[in-house]
């Protein structure tokens, strides 16, 4: 292969890398919007104060330190890090099972999620109980509901995007 070759080709995949990497970002962002809604929503109707961002900033600063920007921060760097893994590690492996980029695997990864960590490690850590039944048969469910927000956001504007890239790179490929 020339050396020419070999640039075009590494061009390429940095074109691809960066990509994904804008795609998981955005995706990130908008999926935590979408599970910030359902959570105020879930908030306001069950009168379970579970804001998952006020929770967060206490871990971050502590109770006297300002709780709302840091947890907000850190549950957008979260949502972030969590496309970024879905992107890069959890959908190569569904797709080589599978075959697909189906939009729901951003669901069922979200799923895993809230179950894996949450339900097992941060709840108990926080002295919820596990899938935090120590505050609210409710909190499991409206766990649950949040993560499919995210996941659905996730996995369609994931699915879409790398669909919209395929296409605009075969039809580069070919000129």
């Amino acid at each position: 292969m020339s050396i020419l070759m070999r640039n075009n080709v590494q061009q390429n995949i940095d074109q691809r890398y960066r990509s994904k990497l804008i795609i998981a970002i955005v995706a990130g962002l908008v999926g935590t919007v979408a599970f910030n809604t359902v959570m105020y929503i879930d908030v306001a109707t069950t009168g379970i104060p579970l804001d998952l961002t006020r929770v967060l900033g206490s871990l971050v600063v502590g109770q006297d330190g300002p709780i709302d920007a840091a947890g907000t921060i850190f549950h957008f760097a979260n949502g972030i890090a969590l496309a970024m893994l879905y992107i890069f590690v959890f959908l190569p492996i569904s797709k080589r099972v599978t075959k697909r980029n189906m939009w729901f695997y951003g669901i069922i990864y979200a799923v895993m999620i809230a179950v894996g960590p949450i339900f097992f490690g941060l709840f108990p850590a926080l002295g919820a109980g596990i899938a935090g039944v120590g505050i609210s048969p409710l909190v499991a469910p409206m766990t649950i509901v949040r993560h499919i927000a995210f996941g659905a956001v996730l996995g369609i504007l994931v699915s879409w995007s790398l669909t919209h890239i395929n296409s605009r790179s075969q039809i580069v490929s070919l000129v």
